[in-house]
């Protein structure tokens, strides 16, 4: 029969070795195993650590967690008139869990296994839970994630290896136990997901009177009234999808129809420069200049600048 008992404070308070000095934060967990013995005998003679008599339980108990290398004691069940009352006691260097080929069946003795707890003084830092390994007189650590080492005290840096951050628009930050991404200059999102900048924040142009197919002659102009310098736009709704891209031969309610030369830019293309014509009096590209477009996909954004004099208007179709 098996049973298993704590002996820590209880030893101190109610032995009657209590004026010997134990150390007050010593734990100590007991399996006894009824009417069986660990063998002590001659041929495992390094098993036996000492032998002597003694009155009860507790003082071999005592003895053995004084003594150092004592991982388990024999104790005889009945106390007998030719050892004037008194039980023998075997403090051994090993116990049961090590040996278990050793114990064997005996009538006349308990066997009884201490197990120092590895894990009362919570050696796993970081909230990592201790499993105590009584068979070593060794802990193991389950750590959360995010740390390592025998006492969780590494904190692991994710961002060294595979990571859900963007690999081409994002990057990774080590934080204590974590990481976080982040979306790299000109992009916008959450660090695992990042779209360029102008495909989120840009600017509508609606008017229909922007259409190419308009077909007017007005006095409409594209100043600082209508657009703002450093900012993006995209043609929609009744304006068109994207900005005119051949010289017109139309108008669209001004004199001056803003278009681009060059071609629209490609999937992928980001912030890439195309011309910038002006059509009027008979000349396709008027004061030539330079603008950024972006391919967002779905749609395309231009990064139009105010004008600085009237009347010349962006066109769409």
């Amino acid at each position: 029969m098996k049973t298993g008992i704590s002996l820590h404070l209880f030893l101190l308070l109610f032995s009657p070795l209590a004026a010997i000095t134990v150390p007050v934060n010593y734990e100590t967990n007991c399996m006894v195993s009824s009417n069986q013995r660990l063998d002590s005998s001659a041929n495992h003679s390094l098993v036996l650590l000492e032998e002597r008599l003694v009155a009860n339980q507790l003082m071999c108990a005592h003895w053995c967690i004084r003594t150092s290398l004592c991982l388990s004691f024999n104790l005889e069940k009945d106390s007998s008139q030719l050892n004037k009352g008194k039980r023998r006691c075997e403090i051994l260097a090993s116990n049961k869990i090590q040996r278990p080929d050793l114990l064997e069946e005996d009538i006349d003795f308990d066997h009884y296994s201490l197990f120092g707890n590895p894990c009362k003084e919570n050696p796993c830092q970081h909230e990592g839970v201790c499993v105590p390994d009584y068979s070593l007189q060794d802990y193991k650590c389950t750590c959360k994630p995010g740390y390592t080492g025998k006492d969780c005290q590494r904190d692991i840096n994710e961002c060294t290896g595979s990571h859900g951050c963007h690999p081409t628009h994002g990057y990774c930050v080590n934080t204590v136990g974590s990481y976080n991404c982040y979306c790299r200059s000109g992009y916008v999102g959450d660090g695992r997901s990042c779209t360029v900048r102008e495909c989120v924040h840009y600017n509508t142009l609606t008017e229909r009177s922007r259409n190419i197919n308009y077909g007017l002659v007005g006095s409409k102009c594209d100043d600082t009234g209508i657009l703002r310098a450093g900012d993006w736009y995209r043609f929609t709704g009744s304006a068109g999808s994207r900005m005119l891209d051949r010289c017109p031969t139309t108008k669209c309610d001004t004199a001056f129809q803003g278009w681009l030369s060059g071609g629209q830019p490609g999937y992928g293309q980001v912030k890439v420069s195309r011309a910038l014509c002006w059509q009027g009096n008979n000349i396709c590209c008027n004061w030539p200049s330079t603008i950024r477009v972006t391919h967002c996909i779905s749609f395309i954004v231009y990064e139009l600048k105010p004008v600085s004099g009237c009347h010349l208007r962006y066109c769409g179709f």
